[in-house]
Parts: structure tokens; sequence; C-alpha cells
């Protein structure tokens, strides 16, 4: 049951951002063939190593930002390519304590205005929930300048 639910969020998560990814890289194709060729074999690299993983189980830290640095280069080209948008700063920060442990990842994108669960904090909760039950919180916020993304696994 774990493990079918795991693909159904997968199979939801994956074409959404291949889309996005796919019309960004699209948007390039004619003004930069080099780039678009560059971020067509990032994408590819992050969508195999995102399907080999067992998301039935827990990955290291390690394996966790490794994937988060590949969607992070994707989703720079995505923006940086549309006219018009600033240079988007991100924090991430961990912290981990006896009973916690805390992940905050914030930037000063567009506001998120009001707040409303689409599918990819969906997919998030419901993985956390499967992985963890109830001993996790995750919020959404906005702090000034910064929307921040907060993640809490109770230990």
């Amino acid at each position: 049951m774990l493990n079918a639910r795991f693909e159904l969020l997968k199979n939801q998560l994956q074409p959404h951002f291949l889309f996005n990814s796919l019309n960004g890289i699209l948007s390039a194709v004619d003004g930069n063939k080099e780039v678009a060729k560059a971020m067509i074999i990032k994408l590819s690299a992050l969508l195999r190593e995102s399907l080999l993983i067992d998301y039935s189980k827990q990955i290291t830290i390690e394996k966790e930002l490794e994937l988060l640095v590949g969607y992070l280069e994707i989703v720079k080209f995505r923006y940086s390519s549309t006219k018009g948008n600033k240079a988007l700063k991100k924090n991430i920060a961990f912290e981990l304590d006896k009973s916690k442990l805390s992940i905050m990842i914030s930037n000063d994108g567009k506001p998120i205005g009001r707040l409303r669960k689409g599918l990819g904090i969906l997919n998030l909760e419901n993985r956390m929930k499967a992985v963890y039950g109830d001993n996790f919180t995750f919020n959404l916020s906005q702090q000034g300048i910064w929307v921040c993304n907060h993640l809490i696994l109770h230990l």
C-alpha cells in the first residue's frame, strides 16, 4: 500500500515539473541552443535519479541536497529565461536538536498572496505522512519579503 501511494505521488509530481521545465527550455531554444541542450541534460539526469529512488524508504540528507541542487539549477534556468525576473535569493537552514529536525527554505520571490494548498504541497504532506505519520509539521508563510517553507520532523 505504501509503495503504491508513493508511486501515485511520484507520477503526479513529475509531469507537473517536467512540463514547466520543458516550456522553459523551449523558450530558450532559439535564443541559446547550447544552454537549452545543457538544461535538457540536467533535466534528464534529475528525472533519471528521481526514478531510481525508492520513496518508501528514507534517503540521506546528502542525497536530498544533491537532488535539491539539480532541481534548483533547472528552476533558476526557467526563471532566468523569462524576461523581467530579478535574481532570486534563496536561504536553506537546518537545525537539529534532541526532539526535532527543522528545515527552513525561503526565497524573496513573488509574494504568495492568498494561501492555498496546491498539488505540490499536498504531495509533500502525503509523502511525509506516509513516512512520518503525524510526527511532522509543514508551514508555508510570507515573512516580510521572504516566502518561507518550514518543515519540522519530530524525532
